[in-house]
Parts: C-alpha cells; structure tokens; sequence
C-alpha cells in the first residue's frame, strides 16, 4: 500500500540507473585511491615490493572472504558496510595504529597495513556488492571500473600526495549518500519485502534457490559436470589467464609508480591515464558498433559470428600479451611509448571481458534461447523450473570453487612476483610476464584447438545419429527409428536437461 502511495515521488528507472552507475564508479575509483595509500604507505617503509604485494594479496583476501561468506546477506546493511568502510578509513588516515614504544620494523608495519588491508577489503567488496533499492550495475560500468580504476588511484596517489586523502573520502561520499536516500523516492522496491517477489519479475525461476548437499556430492564431480557442459577449455583458460594478470597487476604499480618518481617522470602517470580512458572509450564503441551481434549478456552471440568472436577473443589475448612486453621493453619507455602500450592493452583487455562471458554462457541464458524446445516436447512448467533450479545450484556452486581458487591463487602468487621485481627489475618482470603469457596463450589455443578436432570428427560423418552424455548415461538417438527404450530413457533424464545438453552440442561445435 505504501508503494502505491508513493509511486509519483519515485525517480525514473533510467535516470535510477545513471545515478546509480555513476555514484559506483565514483566510489569504485577512491576504494582504488584507499587500495593504492595503503600500498604506498607500505612502500615507502622500506622500497621492497614483495612486503607491498603482501598488503595487496591481504585486501584480495578479504575481498573474497566478504564475496563468498557474506552473499547471503547483501540486502541487510548497505549503509553499516559504507559508514564501516568510511570510519576505518578516517581511523587509518588520522589515527596512529602503531604504539610508539615499539620499536620500528618493516615487518611490524607490513602486518599492520596487511589487517588494515583486509579490513578494508573485506568491507569495500561487501558495500559494492550490496542490492539496494536501484537498477542493477551495468556491464560498461563494471568494465569501466575494472580498467580504469586501479591507474586513477595510484596517479592519485603518487601525483597529489597531499591531497589524495581529500579526494578518497570526496570520492566515497556519492555511494553513502545515495545509500542514505529515502526508500520511498527510489526506482524499486526495498530489497527482501513482498512487494519485491511482486515488482521484480524478470527473474522468474531464479527466486529458487537451492543448496547443494556436499556431502552427496562424489570427489572432483565439478570436472565432470564442465566437461560434461563443453566448456572445461575455456574456463581453465580464463581462469589462469586471470590468475597470472592478477597477480602482475597487484605487485608492478607501485614499484613501478616509485621508479618513474626516482626518475623525475611521475607525471607520465597523467599520460598513461589518458591514453587509458581513451582506450577505454573505444573498446567500448567497438561494443557499440557490434551490439546488433554481440547484444546483452544474457543472449547468445548468433550462429554466424561465434567462430569470429572466439578468433576475437583469442587475439585479443595476444595482444594483452605483447602489450605487457612492451611496456617493459628499454628502448619503449618514452612517455608516448608507454601510453600506447597501455592503451593496447586496456583496449584488448576491454572487448576481451565483452566477449568472455557471451562464450561461456550460464544454462538459464542457454535454455531461455531454447525454451521453444521445452514447449514442443510438453513438459510441465514447474518440473522445468526445478530442474533449472538445481543445474543452476550446481552452476553457481563450480563458479564458487574458479572464484575462490582463482582468488588464492592470484594472493600467493602476488608476493613472489614482487620478489622476483626486488631480485631483477619492473621492467624485467614486465618482460617475463609477457613472454610468458604469449606462450601460454599460443600453446593453450593449439592444445584447444587440437582437442576439439579430435573431439569432434567422428561427428561429421554420422549426421543422422547424435551421442549424448550426461555422468555415466549414454544413449544414441537414431533419426530413422526411435525405438521405445529410448523414449523411456529420455523421460528419465528429462526435457530441460535433455534441451540444455543438445543445445551445448550444437552451441560449441
């Protein structure tokens, strides 16, 4: 009843979403200045990048650790997480941590910018992730955060140092405010009441969620269940291309930061962020331009362009690759040089997260392009709606286990690039990293490549007979005559998953 009292005082869902999305990249860029002073802070103790990457892996440990145990409770405390976040940070800023009848040790300060860090972490990852009573975060803001956010922190740390403390909480205060917005203006309904499951009706069977018993669940099934689903490649792939990339990115730029400063070019920073934006700009026009093809995230790229957005994906890639090189390359360390190394890279590393989630497309994205099937074989509605209920379970519950391992993987490995920057040099590392990263990636296309034509040539020449797989049950269908074991044993399977499993096929072949 109060919802339709105050529906004329509501703001416009689209001018809700631009607000939001802008306040969340505001906030997303002074959690990146928070991340970058603590960090430097850190460096400026004793000029050892592996103590710094340690207090990088400490806020990436506490990030997870907020992503994964508190997702249940998203919807009850957004304004506890963002006035938590903005009180430890003033605390961290103004008030000394350390008692001074200790004496000084780099050790000492790296554990306490290390708790500070995952602290902090922890309650910036869990303020972001909150769901509030607005549109949802779009795509572009996300990639916008994730490319741009990081470099902005440290050239505004390294180039304000006076001021940077100013304009982290200037850049925190757009989020809260709007946190403390009357819910009866906002666009939607307060998250976790009644009137939510009523407005809310995009979803449809993702209100039913189910909790996968683990016990039940037979050792290493998560490998099954993605080879069974077709896409074991892509996501080890992605998986570790994530886990080298962030690992290089969360121990070079500070140390990296500090040699330009010892060098007298600290305002090449200013370049780099701007040829950064600007790469950023037209990876997105790029998104833009095919957005006919590509479309939302949650359609399927067309028939006729998946071939072109896989060769895409992996050239893009290369190029992160070769942009890594050259960025540490002597002879390319003019302001100009650098400023297009990273604008390759930010532009590749953008329509690269673009194309990344429409190859691998979650099972409700798959069987909601293919519910016309279900309709043909009669199924009951709600029978559909719980078996996509429980492959989503287990869909979510394999996402958990990349996250969560691509997450402590990046943390420890972190510190040892830091230490191979304090044996040999940033720029040395830069090099190694992508060579190292070319190989991997030339290698890991050709062992794809190889194993999808060895997969998959026994198919081409029997297009009357199709193999389908699920666990340990096999059958064949056979055009010509269907015999009626089969049919008993496709109803004992079930349409949804007997869908989802023939458009996989068809999908990635």
């Amino acid at each position: 009843m109060g919802y339709s009292q105050h529906t004329h005082q509501r703001i416009d869902a689209v001018i809700g979403a631009r607000l939001l999305n802008t306040c969340w990249f505001v906030t997303g860029v002074g959690i990146s200045i928070a991340q970058m002073r603590l960090i430097a802070q850190d460096w400026y103790q004793g000029h050892l990048a592996l103590w710094a990457a340690c207090v990088a892996s400490a806020w990436l440990v506490g990030s997870v650790f907020s992503a994964i145990l508190l997702s249940s409770r998203r919807h009850t405390a957004v304004r506890l997480w963002g006035c938590g976040f903005l009180a430890c940070t003033l605390l961290w800023l103004y008030v000394p941590m350390t008692p001074r009848f200790l004496p000084a040790n780099i050790i000492l300060s790296t554990g306490e910018f290390a708790l500070i860090a995952f602290l902090l972490g922890l309650m910036s990852t869990a303020w972001l992730l909150q769901r509030r009573p607005w549109p949802p975060v779009g795509e572009r803001t996300a990639l916008a955060k994730g490319a741009l956010a990081m470099l902005v922190g440290l050239g505004a740390v390294w180039l304000f140092p006076n001021f940077s403390g100013a304009l982290e909480i200037a850049c925190l205060s757009p989020l809260l405010l709007l946190d403390f917005w009357p819910q009866s203006q906002a666009p939607l309904p307060a998250p976790g009441r009644m009137i939510d499951n009523w407005y809310d009706t995009n979803e449809g069977a993702d209100r039913w969620r189910l909790q996968l018993n683990r016990g039940k669940l037979f050792r290493r099934w998560w490998w099954a269940y993605l080879a069974r689903r077709g896409r074991l490649s892509l996501i080890l792939l992605a998986s570790a291309i994530s886990i080298i990339l962030g690992s290089v990115w969360s121990a070079l730029p500070t140390p990296f930061a500090g040699d330009l400063l010892a060098g007298g070019q600290i305002w090449t920073l200013a370049w780099l962020i701007a040829s950064q934006a600007i790469a950023l700009c037209l990876g997105l026009s790029c998104f833009f331009f095919f957005r006919g093809a590509l479309g939302p995230q949650g359609r399927l790229i067309p028939q006729e362009w998946r071939l072109h957005a896989w060769a895409t994906a992996f050239l893009m890639l290369v190029l992160m690759a070769c942009a890594l090189l050259t960025l540490g390359l002597p002879f390319l360390q003019t302001p100009w040089w650098l400023a297009l190394s990273i604008a390759l890279y930010t532009c590749a590393g953008t329509i690269w997260g673009i194309l990344l989630p429409r190859l691998r497309p979650s099972l409700g994205t798959v069987i909601f392009s293919q519910r016309h099937l279900l309709l043909r074989q009669g199924s009951n509605p709600q029978i559909g709606k719980g078996q996509l209920a429980y492959e989503r379970a287990q869909e979510e519950y394999v996402n958990r286990i990349f996250f969560t391992g691509e997450a402590i993987l990046t943390a420890l490995t972190a510190p040892l690039v830091g230490w191979l920057v304090d044996r040999w040099s940033v720029d040395a590392v830069l090099v190694a990293s992508g060579r190292f990263l070319l190989v991997f990636v030339v290698l890991s296309v050709a062992i794809i490549g190889l194993l999808r034509v060895i997969r998959y040539k026994p198919l081409q020449g029997t297009r009357q007979q199709s193999r389908y797989t699920t666990g340990e049950l096999h059958w064949e269908r056979i055009d010509e005559n269907r015999t009626s074991a089969m049919a008993s044993l496709q109803e004992k399977i079930g349409p949804v998953e007997d869908v989802s499993m023939s458009m996989y096929q068809r999908y990635y072949e």
